[in-house]
């Protein structure tokens, strides 16, 4: 029960951050490796200047793709090992679209969501700093990938797009970590 209340107050704020702010960017906390930089660059800023470039940076970004193509009702329900309700769309046509499987009310705890662009970075950036969340790189996987254990995510860069695949569960996250590796796997190559 604790952990579904983690993952909402994460989810709940995490989209706050991605509605909020300007830079995409937690002022002080390590900020994503750029593709020509190493998995061991740390960022921090306290110049308004900065501030402004990064704003720059996050205008450029490609439009967020689809998240309910990147990972199939099929695949969600494979990867989360129970039926799941239709995909519920939000924030469409913004920088931050998700799509949510939902578990049936009648149980068990199951949940698959997918959030991509700016909204989806926004939310490594939360875990990664603020809520110093221990992430595992993994390779293979686009041009960066990191396992959130706590989170029960994966977090996936391609190009200057990113995507966060994100479960809800009372079961162990060692259970779902080889079928996180591969959705995201399958959803790099649909990008």
């Amino acid at each position: 029960m604790a952990r579904k209340r983690l993952a909402a107050f994460v989810l709940v704020a995490c989209l706050g951050v991605a509605g909020c702010g300007s830079s995409g960017t937690v002022s002080g906390a390590p900020s994503a490796p750029s593709s020509t930089g190493g998995a061991d660059q740390a960022a921090t800023t306290s110049d308004p200047g900065a501030v402004a470039a990064s704003s720059s940076e996050s205008d450029a970004l490609p439009v967020a793709t689809d998240p309910c193509k990147l990972v199939t009702k099929a695949e969600a329900q494979k990867l989360i090992g129970t039926a799941l309700q239709d995909a519920v769309e939000a924030g469409q046509g913004t920088d931050a679209p998700s799509c949510t499987y939902s578990g049936p009310t009648s149980g068990p705890t199951a949940q698959v969501e997918v959030h991509t662009g700016d909204g989806a970075k926004k939310y490594y950036d939360l875990q990664r700093g603020p809520l110093a969340h221990q992430l595992q790189a993994e390779s293979g996987i686009g041009d960066e990938a990191w396992i959130d254990k706590d989170d029960m995510s994966i977090f996936v860069r391609k190009g200057d797009g990113w995507f966060v695949i994100h479960l809800v569960s009372l079961d162990d996250v060692e259970k779902f970590l080889p079928g996180l590796r591969t959705a995201a796997k399958a959803a790099v190559a649909r990008i």
